[in-house]
């Protein structure tokens, strides 16, 4: 489990492949897939998010920590004024 250390919330990267994963927001309610994405290089990782509340989708890339503690990287938003940075801690 990841946690944003923007939005405060957990989200699960699971492995569906070779180097392709699905993103799972959790919640009270349980899983929703909210994304996808794929390794593309050692500890690189690119992927598409939708960010539920908004009905927008961003763009990731995030890359791995040595330690493999957290992700971080710019996103860019479906809107072209949304973009920035997220950190993800894993939990």
């Amino acid at each position: 489990m990841w946690l944003s250390e923007t939005s405060h919330k957990q989200y699960n990267f699971a492995c569906k492949g070779h180097d392709s994963f699905e993103i799972y927001e959790i919640s009270d309610q349980g899983l929703t897939k909210v994304g996808t994405g794929k390794i593309i290089d050692d500890g690189n990782l690119e992927a598409d998010f939708h960010v539920l509340k908004k009905k927008r989708w961003a763009h990731l890339q995030l890359k791995l920590s040595p330690d493999g503690q957290k992700m971080e990287g710019p996103y860019h938003g479906s809107d072209s004024g949304e973009h920035g940075w997220l950190t993800f801690h894993r939990v």
